[in-house]
């Protein structure tokens, strides 16, 4: 009763510690014994506390006081107030472009934990963003990320795929992390010219070294696998090998330019391949023709073939007559040769045009045997850039029959006795012609003009006429010849008379 009967209750230990801690985190009413909690639990830090409470009566002495002691066991149930935490705050993953995506293969896995328990620490998760095109899935219990579509670096060389980890909580928490997935290239695409055929046309007389055009490809892959080198393809171009083509491509580049000085006279166009390869392993390649024109520099004279010309013309030829043609040629293209005459000349004889590409020498004046027996002329033939080529030509004159031959003293008389002998000379006769050579050349002929005459014949040459038999006054004593001179032209021209015997 009294004292003896009151009793007091005090918290005597937690978990083993001392007043100190057994004060800190319960409290507990000294007459009631209502235990209460002085601080926040946190079950994550202490699932379980044991709590040694002692009661104890209030007799006087105090040293007389008794008291008794028994354990509480406190558990501390869970509540959802802890977010997942992602072991990143950002994953990194890099995917080959050409990865087979069919089979659905997984390539990055995220991973969150959650302090609580149970329900509250069950771990879900998701895709919340930057999956447009659903290339990719997460498998919500493991988080593993798979590739459910094919990759092309050259359309999306990376994503940014939010994921969102949410536990079992009522209400749920959840956070969330990014996942940078970086596409890695691969040589899967080909170079690409820009044109399949690239075409100039240059002057054949550029220096070496000069840059004719460029040729340029483009590929879609990303460093090494976009470095394109430029070179001549193995293939023959019009005239050769490609160790003979004056022409390279810088393979860097690209620029086409010369190693040698080109010639259009010897090659007007060169047709070859050019191919692009990029930095790939293996390497991937692409072609395009070139077609270069060399256009014409005029660095050719004119030649004459033959450089001398020989021609006859008869004096009595009119004015117009061709006389010969001379032909130079030119390697340059399009030459346009002109022709004249440039020397020998003399008093305007001749001309000469040019026709179809030659040069036709014609009778300009009348020739005149007499005064001109031969002319030495100098011809020129000279291209469009005034370049030139000269030639000589011999025209030779030959004389006209322009004259008949003309006896001296026609008509002709003469006597000669009946007993005169055999191939006694009668008479000569003798004509003359004013042309000259053969056309000056005189052949006599002799016929009767009575009857068929077997008694006299004349000499072709000397004219003079002679008996053939012994002549008898009795049975004929006269005769009466006719007596031709006919000279050596063409046509042959002539003369007759008459002879009295």
């Amino acid at each position: 009763m009294g004292h003896n009967a009151e009793v007091e209750y005090a918290i005597t230990s937690i978990n083993g510690g001392g007043l100190d801690e057994a004060t800190g985190t319960f409290a507990i009413d000294s007459h009631s014994g209502v235990v209460t909690t002085r601080l926040q639990l946190d079950r994550e830090r202490t699932q379980v506390y044991t709590v040694v409470i002692t009661a104890t009566d209030q007799a006087l002495p105090t040293n007389q006081r008794k008291s008794s002691s028994v354990t509480v066991v406190v558990r501390i149930q869970d509540d959802n107030d802890n977010y997942p935490q992602f072991s990143e705050r950002t994953y990194s993953v890099t995917v080959p472009e050409d990865t087979a995506w069919s089979q659905s293969p997984i390539i990055a896995t995220v991973k969150a934990t959650d302090a609580d328990e149970g329900h509250n620490a069950a771990i879900r998760y998701a895709i919340i963003g930057g999956n447009t095109q659903g290339q990719f899935s997460i498998d919500s219990q493991s988080g593993e990320v798979s590739l459910m579509k094919p990759l092309d670096y050259e359309n999306t060389r990376s994503f940014r795929i939010n994921i969102r980890a949410q536990d079992g909580g009522s209400p749920g928490k959840s956070n969330t992390t990014l996942l940078l997935v970086n596409v890695k290239d691969i040589n899967d695409n080909t170079p690409r010219f820009y044109t399949s055929l690239f075409q100039e046309a240059v002057s054949e007389n550029v220096p070496v070294g000069y840059s004719i055009v460029r040729v340029q490809a483009y590929d879609a892959d990303e460093g090494q696998n976009a470095e394109l080198t430029y070179s001549v393809s193995g293939r023959d171009w019009e005239g050769g090998s490609t160790n003979d083509l004056p022409i390279t491509v810088d393979n860097q580049t690209g620029w086409i330019h010369t190693t040698r000085l080109l010639d259009r006279e010897t090659h007007a166009k060169f047709q070859f391949q050019v191919l692009a390869t990029d930095g790939g392993m293996p390497a991937k390649t692409a072609t395009a023709s070139v077609v270069i024109t060399v256009q014409d520099v005029n660095d050719n004279d004119p030649v004459f073939s033959p450089k001398q010309y020989e021609a006859v013309v008869a004096e009595d030829d009119p004015p117009g007559t061709p006389v010969t043609s001379v032909t130079a040629t030119d390697t340059d293209e399009n030459p346009r040769l002109h022709y004249e005459i440039t020397g020998g000349n003399v008093r305007g004889r001749f001309t000469l045009t040019t026709q179809n590409g030659r040069g036709l020498i014609t009778i300009a004046q009348p020739l005149d045997y007499k005064q001109e027996k031969r002319f030495i002329l100098t011809v020129r033939a000279t291209d469009s850039g005034g370049r030139f080529d000269t030639a000589t030509v011999y025209v030779n004159v030959s004389d006209a029959n322009n004259f008949s031959p003309v006896f001296d003293n026609a008509p002709y008389t003469a006597s000669v006795f009946e007993d005169a002998p055999v191939g006694s000379t009668v008479l000569i006769v003798a004509a003359t012609d004013g042309d000259v050579g053969q056309n000056a050349q005189i052949t006599y002929l002799l016929t009767s003009s009575i009857g068929e005459n077997t008694d006299f014949v004349i000499n072709a040459q000397t004219g003079a006429v002679t008996t053939t038999k012994a002549l008898d006054r009795e049975t004929q004593s006269g005769y009466l010849l006719t007596v031709t001179a006919r000279d050596n032209g063409n046509p042959p021209l002539s003369d007759s008379t008459d002879v009295e015997i």
